[in-house]
């Protein structure tokens, strides 16, 4: 296809950005499949590419990475810090600068900053974190049988988030990491809705230590990890005016921080009205209300295949227009 936008036939091309994508075969039928049809389909794709405008400017750290908690915790930090010592995964992770690291998920929804740590200056570059004190380690049960729960936290050391730290500097990238907003609230009648306001101040603790050791290593901060999936995970039901009344002491807090949120799973409940879901486009719509907003970025998390599919989803199928599709309404709903 030339940059003066003449049409040109290729097999088995799919335009996927841009507008709708249309099929069609070499006799120029067109093809809206109810299925999904495999590459070998005698079929080709005409279209037309316009090079002489451009649509939009995606920022140099588009493509970026997360990295889930559940590598600080317990009997998981031995393998994690491991991991973060490890010179080829360094080098590999180092050409994907600029971009950002996320640390979230739902393990962030119960993992706190151990505040007796505080006053830990960070450990030494290259160490890995192998040698944090405790590391893996559990005083009050065997790292290997605990359940962590937004009521029984896992208190991560300034040794082991420094570690993550240290990594990212080496590697030059730049952090997200998503707050616990659960662990000081308790359950309250039939539908488990959770009383009592966020408390801040271990977040806050974690943020100062943050800027104190590492002033520009994080980029920003996330609160919560998935809100409509708290009543499943936890049992806990916390409400669009809840999480907004949480976003409103963050930004108290940090005034001039970047905040990022709500870090939605967009597979579900996304508009409809339900006791067991804290709806998307609710809390999306209270958080771009407030003048200025709450949140810098609205973010979500779209899954769009599952995990245990039968038959097994395949590493094909996330290219696949009719896959893509499915996130039509997830992106009109950012968009909007």
């Amino acid at each position: 296809c030339s940059p003066q936008g003449e049409a040109c036939s290729i097999p088995h091309v799919y335009l996927l950005a841009g507008g709708t994508t249309k099929r069609t075969t070499t006799e120029g039928q067109a093809l809206w499949p109810s299925k999904p049809m495999s590459a070998s389909d005698d079929t080709t794709t005409s279209i037309v590419v316009n090079l002489s405008t451009v649509a939009f400017t995606t920022s140099p750290n588009y493509l970026s990475v997360t990295i889930d908690g559940y590598g600080l915790m317990g009997s998981k930090w031995p393998t994690f810090a491991r991991a973060l010592s490890s010179k080829p995964l360094l080098a590999l992770t180092k050409a994907l600068a600029p971009a950002y690291v996320r640390m979230g998920g739902t393990a962030n929804d119960f993992v706190v900053f151990n505040t007796s740590t505080a006053g830990d200056d960070p450990p030494p570059s290259g160490g890995g974190g192998a040698a944090c004190p405790g590391a893996g380690g559990d005083p009050s049960a065997s790292p290997s049988h605990r359940v962590y729960r937004p009521s029984t936290p896992y208190a991560m050391s300034a040794c082991q988030w420094g570690s993550v730290l240290r990594w990212a500097e080496a590697a030059g990238l730049q952090m997200l990491f998503g707050l616990n907003c659960l662990s000081n609230r308790s359950r309250h009648g039939p539908k488990r809705s959770c009383v009592g306001p966020w408390d801040p101040s271990n977040a806050l603790a974690l943020v100062a230590w943050t800027k104190t050791h590492f002033p520009s290593q994080v980029a920003g901060w996330e609160l919560g990890n998935e809100p409509e999936g708290w009543i499943r995970n936890f049992g806990m039901n916390i409400t669009a005016e809840q999480h907004l009344a949480d976003y409103i002491t963050l930004r108290k807090a940090l005034p001039s921080g970047f905040l990022v949120g709500p870090d939605y799973g967009i597979q579900g409940c996304v508009h409809e009205s339900s006791d067991r879901c804290t709806t998307f486009d609710k809390i999306v719509s209270l958080l771009g209300a407030t003048d200025p907003p709450l949140v810098d970025i609205s973010t979500f998390h779209y899954y769009d295949l599952s995990h245990n599919a039968k038959p097994p989803d395949t590493a094909d199928m996330f290219v696949e227009p009719w896959v893509l599709d499915r996130n039509k309404e997830a992106l009109g709903l950012a968009v909007k």
